[in-house]
């Protein structure tokens, strides 16, 4: 994603990143202004483990989630409209 701070890129390659184990380990950092390029690793973990664990939590500290609800809707209209395009083999508009 980019920001004003700079931009973030992961490097995904559909049958790579999970079957070689290296998923935490493609992440690039773009700083803004600056030609100072750094690869960043992250802790592999399980995005959907993590992402019920802050829900939960969200619960017993009586706050939001850090994910809304629209949020949540916009990311499965995204992965539906992958499957529609794979499937029919054509260009989804959203």
């Amino acid at each position: 994603g980019t920001g004003e701070g700079g931009t973030l890129h992961y490097n995904l390659q559909a049958g790579v990143n999970i079957a070689d184990g290296q998923q935490h380990s493609n992440y690039t950092w773009y700083p803004a202004g600056s030609q100072d390029v750094q690869q960043l690793t992250v802790p592999a973990s399980d995005m959907f483990e993590d992402e019920i664990r802050e829900f939960i939590q969200s619960l017993e500290e009586n706050r939001s989630p850090s994910v809304t609800l629209e949020q949540s809707r916009l990311v499965l209209e995204i992965i539906l409209a992958t499957k529609r395009s794979l499937e029919e083999g054509s260009v989804q508009r959203l």
